[in-house]
């Protein structure tokens, strides 16, 4: 079965405790590591059951300019999707 790649727009960090933040990480951590590949962002010390989750990505944002990094994942997470779909040329512009 094909790996599926999922960016989650939330972050990892075990200090967050909002509601949103609880409910990105307990899904993540219920996902099936050997059919789901996740990338996750992180600010500070991350919840242990993420870092336990083989298959999951941890980008550390920088104190200043957190969109870059956010951003750069778009045009790689789309490139990946249309590389598995055949459409190499599209997915060469995506990626720059």
């Amino acid at each position: 079965m094909r790996t599926i790649y999922i960016l989650v727009d939330s972050f990892a960090d075990a200090d967050f405790t909002n509601a949103q933040m609880i409910n990105a990480r307990e899904i993540v951590a219920r996902l099936d590591p050997s059919r789901f590949c996740v990338t996750m962002f992180v600010q500070g010390g991350a919840d242990a059951k993420i870092l336990a989750r083989p298959n999951t990505r941890l980008i550390q944002l920088p104190q200043r300019l957190r969109t870059v990094p956010l951003v750069l994942q778009a045009p790689i997470a789309g490139a990946r999707r249309m590389r598995e779909r055949g459409y190499n040329r599209v997915a060469d512009r995506l990626a720059g």
